[in-house]
């Protein structure tokens, strides 16, 4: 064998070494991104889950307070109630005169 021949091998198992290299270093920043978008959408959906939760838990509570206190003059804040005593129709303030609807 020639010098040369040795020479153009070892380019070539270089060349193929170089080439696999940045190959594997693509695929292994690929899977690091990967895992870190996976990361961020998973705390951000149980994020999500937890504040939708809260909400509805403390709407619930609102409501049940309000309702246990018989009272559409002072209700809970962003909560609109209507109540009948004596066939006239008391809205809690800022209510839409809309409210309540009836079927009358």
């Amino acid at each position: 064998m020639t010098p040369r021949g040795m020479t153009g091998r070892a380019r070539t198992g270089r060349a193929r070494t170089g080439r696999e290299f940045r190959r594997a270093k693509w695929r292994l920043t690929a899977v690091i991104a990967g895992a870190i978008t996976g990361a961020i959408l998973l705390v951000g959906v149980l994020m999500c889950l937890a504040v939708t939760a809260d909400q509805h838990w403390q709407a619930q509570h609102d409501l049940e307070w309000a309702v246990a206190r018989n009272s559409a003059e002072s209700p809970p804040p962003c909560v609109w109630m209507a109540t009948v005593r004596d066939g006239v129709t008391h809205r809690t303030p800022g209510a839409p005169a809309g409210l309540p609807v009836r079927s009358d």
